[in-house]
């Protein structure tokens, strides 16, 4: 297909292949109708868009052509589509407020879930929750070590929690997680620190409800996979 393409397309840093596909779904089959592409026109100095020749199309995808379009014969996969407003941006990406996600096989839908996404409030992270909940417990003062345990912490300067793998429930508490510590000594070295780290995870495991998203059919954790407590020692 690609050598099919005039040269001439516009390449750009968003859509380095110089096309974009559009796609329907039809009595449950999955369709390419057409593929778009950008030219410069250097004498009205601007762009125009052009759609690939139906013949080419029809040559290109010969053997699938069904309908008015091409039936993806060749995907099999989930294909998520999203409307409504944004409720939250995660790790995963970005979730909406509804949600559909279709199983396709050999470009024929076999199944379809609809969900309708929520934010349940609790414990964050997230900056914005943090100035809006000023008068709420500081999360950081629920979750301080007890440095007076590890003696070889003495000399540190800082450690560096970082939390992975969160699992939640409805209720907003964490099922399971994995915290990791990173002790700074100041020597431009950090070394990993197994004791500490289980204590911040239970720490972290004490603390309910935290907020949460419910995104198609799980609980997510809001702002807290992959966040990282810097936490300064004083000497």
């Amino acid at each position: 297909m690609m050598a099919s393409l005039p040269k001439d397309r516009t390449i750009l840093t968003s859509n380095w292949n110089g096309y974009i596909s559009f796609w329907s779904i039809k009595k449950d089959c999955l369709l390419l109708d057409s593929i778009q592409m950008r030219f410069y026109d250097k004498e009205k100095k601007q762009l125009r868009t052009e759609c690939l020749d139906k013949s080419k199309m029809r040559k290109l995808f010969k053997g699938y052509t069904k309908n008015k379009g091409a039936m993806a014969k060749w995907f099999t996969g989930t294909l998520r589509m999203a409307r409504g407003e944004r409720i939250r941006e995660v790790y995963l990406g970005t979730v909406y407020e509804y949600e559909i996600l279709l199983t396709v096989e050999k470009g024929r839908v076999t199944k379809r879930n609809d969900y309708q996404n929520k934010v349940f409030d609790g414990y964050s992270f997230d900056h914005n929750d943090l100035l809006k909940n000023q008068d709420k417990d500081d999360l950081r003062t629920l979750l301080i070590p007890h440095l007076e345990k590890y003696p070889e912490l003495l000399h540190a300067k800082q450690i560096k929690f970082s939390i992975k793998n969160v699992t939640m429930d409805a209720s907003g508490h964490i099922t399971n997680c994995s915290v990791t510590a990173e002790v700074d000594y100041g020597d431009n070295s950090e070394k990993e620190h197994q004791g500490i780290a289980e204590e911040m995870k239970q720490n972290i495991m004490a603390v309910h409800p935290w907020k949460i998203v419910y995104w198609n059919g799980q609980y997510v954790a809001y702002a807290l996979e992959n966040y990282i407590i810097p936490y300064k020692i004083d000497n």
